[in-house]
């Protein structure tokens, strides 16, 4: 009996654990660096935090992004997405409702994507 509670325990940890990372993100997630740099939104991204990052890509990273057309609910948090990404590496566009998936873009080993369902995983390469 005891044995069977273990792998039951194990088992409700492990589909808990998996089904948590098929979730999409409500935080706004990003990295700013040498060897690679990305943003994916999430539910509860605001166009003030849109600015802010916008602004340190550019400062750091010379990446220009631009969320102008983009529309945000009466809580400031995005709700159609319209993003505008240009790097040394390639530019790009997307636009859609911020419930079709989590709109963003990497740079990463001298190469650009952008899309609206970005996913990354642990390893920072890009499942689109």
């Amino acid at each position: 009996m005891k044995v069977f509670l273990h792998h039951f325990l194990i088992l409700i940890l492990t589909i808990i654990g998996l089904s948590s990372c098929l979730v999409s993100s409500k935080e706004t997630r990003y990295v700013i660096g040498d060897d690679v740099s990305y943003l994916v939104l999430g539910s509860e991204t605001t166009e003030q935090e849109l600015k802010e990052i916008a602004a340190e890509f550019k400062s750091l990273q010379d990446i220009d992004v631009d969320f102008e057309g983009s529309i945000y609910d009466s809580q400031g948090r995005i709700v159609s997405v319209d993003l505008k990404v240009s790097t040394q590496n390639g530019s790009g566009t997307v636009s859609s409702s911020y419930q079709s998936g989590s709109a963003g873009f990497i740079v990463k080993d001298n190469s650009f994507r952008i899309s609206s369902n970005l996913r990354l995983n642990h390893q920072f390469s890009w499942i689109l």
